[in-house]
């Protein structure tokens, strides 16, 4: 995978929707990674179960499209046109969640340095870097 891919993928651990919007599906280009994911995280939700733990929420794939296109550098304006219903707040809240578990990500060493790594550079951009910074 790529880095907008793995942008991608992290962001379905990171995104909580506000409301239920429907079902949400991922990019075409990281569904097999993602149905791997998926799997994954059902065998771990039987194991919480079956030690008497609240299973781990699912995973969400409404974010991975708009966090795949930022780290391609699409602009926000490409991404959200002039859809007034986006709040961009919301935007750069769940992109620095996602620079958080990217760095995370990288810190494990499981994934190849240099892609994480440009994961981080090509998302903490723009609008998010400037939040990173306040």
């Amino acid at each position: 995978l790529g880095p907008s891919q793995v942008a991608a993928l992290a962001s379905g651990f990171t995104y909580q929707p506000r409301r239920a919007d429907g079902a949400s599906s991922w990019p075409p280009s990281v569904e097999r990674a993602a149905a791997a994911l998926e799997e994954t995280h059902g065998s771990i939700v039987g194991l919480e179960r079956s030690a008497g733990l609240d299973p781990s929420r699912p995973l969400e794939p409404g974010f991975a499209s708009i966090a795949e296109a930022w780290a391609d550098g699409v602009s926000l304006e490409q991404i959200f046109g002039d859809d007034e219903s986006v709040g961009v707040g919301d935007f750069v809240r769940n992109m620095r969640q996602l620079l958080d578990l990217l760095r995370q990500i990288d810190e494990t060493g499981l994934l190849d340095p240099d892609v994480v790594r440009t994961a981080l550079r090509t998302v903490d951009r723009g609008v998010v870097a400037a939040a990173g910074a306040l």
